[in-house]
């Protein structure tokens, strides 16, 4: 279970960056009706079903895909795998409106491990038809060592799209 939620999760991550940050002409995702034989010789790439014959997706394939997919979409721009306690970061929230209508909301931005609550931000955001913003917020780290969780969300039709990294503080 522990290897598909890291699968799924870093897919829907490339699959953020891809689309955000304009640098394709198009993500398409290669195998999602790939190869699956149950008999010798065995082999799944298409295991992001949990049903085939139904075609029903992994829960978790299908809350991080549909999140990245979403035709307004939103990237934490952040790879580090740990930050320095106390110090500050400059950490850049792409936005994109694949739709031809105008997209009105709010970047819900916070930084948390569990419960616990760092830093919480609100920003106001308006995109055009086929649009893209770059946002740069700057997330004060706290003195507090352990794992931590970056997430940015936004308000799409209803359903919450949301961009979450994963960094520890040292």
């Amino acid at each position: 279970k522990k290897r598909i939620e890291v699968y799924t999760k870093n897919l829907g991550i490339l699959t953020e960056y891809w689309r955000t940050t304009r640098h394709a002409a198009a993500v398409m995702y290669f195998c999602g009706l790939g190869y699956s034989r149950p008999e010798r010789p065995r082999g799944q790439t298409s295991d992001n079903f949990i049903d085939i014959d139904m075609l029903q997706y992994e829960p978790r394939f299908y809350h991080y895909m549909k999140q990245a997919f979403s035709p307004v979409g939103i990237m934490v721009k952040f790879w580090e795998k740990s930050a320095v306690a106390g110090k500050t970061l400059a950490v850049p929230i792409y936005l994109i409106n694949d739709t031809y209508t105008e997209y009105s909301g709010t970047v819900q931005f916070s930084l948390f491990r569990g419960d616990r609550v760092y830093m919480k931000q609100s920003v106001p955001v308006k995109l055009d038809g086929l649009d893209q913003k770059i946002l740069s917020l700057e997330v004060p780290v706290p003195a507090e060592k352990g794992p931590v969780q970056l997430k940015a969300e936004i308000q799409y039709n209803g359903e919450v799209v949301a961009s979450i990294r994963d960094f520890i503080i040292e």
